[in-house]
């Protein structure tokens, strides 16, 4: 399953679209603002955008250029725009494939599989220590001992992989794992660094996730200093 936003303002591709997806077992979000879900895009952590380009207040092409200049997340433009120095500029700006409307659903849905694929086999094996995380089998050890984590807890240390040595703090770790639920409480993040720090040294092994009291919790075999 992958976390999926949906960027397209016309409510019958929309629905058409979010409706296939969904039944493919995929979370998706739908977004029809263009400046809404770029701000989404950049606060959020998604498998998948799938972008139109026109769209109303900022349009696709914007889109793709600013969220590239930080955010590295699988472009899927959809748009009717058929000229070829159309489908270039998408192509040259950063997204991962182009496809003009209207569709057939079988391709759609194949070229869906097609970017998560890629995208799935570019992140390769995370490593840190002794510690070791494999995002496309939702593997984990610890040296040689086999890690068993839930979802929650693997989506969690995968984000702390990509700050290594960086408190990240309990805003964010609470936006970007939870969906940014602002309903949550901040202490659940607390809970589940628990839960981590509990199986990460189950063995014995020193701590890894360690904490900056006020900025949040990182990666680091030694503690934080000031």
């Amino acid at each position: 399953m992958a976390s999926i936003l949906v960027v397209e303002d016309e409510a019958d591709v929309a629905s058409f679209i979010v409706e296939a997806l969904n039944q493919e077992g995929h979370k998706v979000e739908l977004e029809e603002n263009g400046r809404i879900a770029l701000s989404k895009i950049l606060h959020k952590a998604f498998d998948l955008v799938v972008l139109d380009v026109s769209l109303p207040d900022l349009d696709g092409f914007e889109i793709l250029n600013q969220m590239r200049r930080t955010v590295k997340t699988p472009v899927l433009i959809l748009t009717a725009r058929r000229r070829v120095d159309d489908r270039v500029r998408g192509l040259e700006g950063g997204a991962d494939d182009y496809l003009t409307k209207p569709f057939e659903l079988a391709e759609f849905l194949a070229r869906i599989r097609a970017v998560l694929r890629r995208s799935e086999m570019s992140r390769g094996v995370l490593e840190y220590s002794n510690l070791w995380l494999d995002p496309l089998s939702r593997n984990s050890k610890r040296g040689n001992r086999k890690l068993y984590l839930s979802n929650t807890e693997f989506a969690l240390l995968e984000l702390l992989f990509a700050h290594p040595g960086e408190p990240v703090s309990k805003r964010e770790l609470l936006m970007k794992v939870w969906d940014n639920d602002e309903t949550r409480d901040p202490n659940l993040v607390e809970v589940y660094i628990g839960y981590l720090r509990t199986k990460l040294e189950a063995g014995g092994e020193p701590r890894l996730i360690q904490t900056a009291r006020g900025k949040g919790y990182f990666l680091s075999e030694s503690p934080y200093e000031e």
